[in-house]
């Protein structure tokens, strides 16, 4: 699961990066695929502490938790700031 994790997560950002850089058609396509990998992100970490809890290691999952947390939360934060960026680029102004 973790590298399922980190590999959709960075997938959010390379989408999102690609979107920036004008390398992909549609804006909005870019940013629905980028919060998509997101969320598959956050969801396989979802999958991870259930897995642990299943395993019943809680001592593995106190000493990870704060950790996940974390890295969800920069992910998430990070993702949106770029998708933010994406739709907020090359907005043409209506006279």
């Amino acid at each position: 699961m973790l590298l399922f994790s980190l590999f959709f997560g960075l997938l959010a950002w390379v989408i999102a990066g690609l979107g920036i850089a004008g390398k992909l058609r549609s804006r909005g396509l870019a940013a629905g695929a980028s919060l998509t990998a997101c969320s598959l992100a956050v969801l396989a970490q979802f999958f991870e502490v259930r897995l642990r809890l299943g395993a019943n290691d809680i001592a593995g999952l106190l000493d990870t938790i704060d950790v996940t947390i974390f890295g969800v939360a920069v992910l998430l934060l990070v993702t949106i700031l770029l998708n933010a960026a994406l739709c907020g680029l090359r907005r043409e102004v209506q006279p």
